[in-house]
């Protein structure tokens, strides 16, 4: 049971990472790609997503390691339900 649930918990983990990863991805494209041709209020929504999609990866993975140091110190703990998409 315990597999099971760490193995879920990766799963949702690499979903929840992918999301701001593909939008770094496509944010950097697509300044790349129209840089000269997007306005400037278009450009910043583009490098604003940026920081902010790395920032959420942060949080996710912090939430991952805080969930693994209280696995490894093998202290008892209440499980419940974690929103990442915060």
């Amino acid at each position: 049971e315990l597999n099971e649930l760490k193995t879920k918990l990766i799963t949702s983990i690499s979903h929840e990472v992918r999301t701001p990863l593909t939008n770094i991805h496509l944010s950097a494209e697509i300044l790349l790609k129209y840089q000269e041709t997007l306005g400037a209020e278009a450009r910043q929504k583009y490098l604003k997503e940026i920081p902010k999609s790395c920032k959420r990866i942060t949080q996710i993975l912090e939430n991952f390691f805080f969930l693994n140091k209280l696995n490894a110190s093998e202290k008892k703990v209440k499980l419940g339900k974690i929103d990442f998409s915060h």
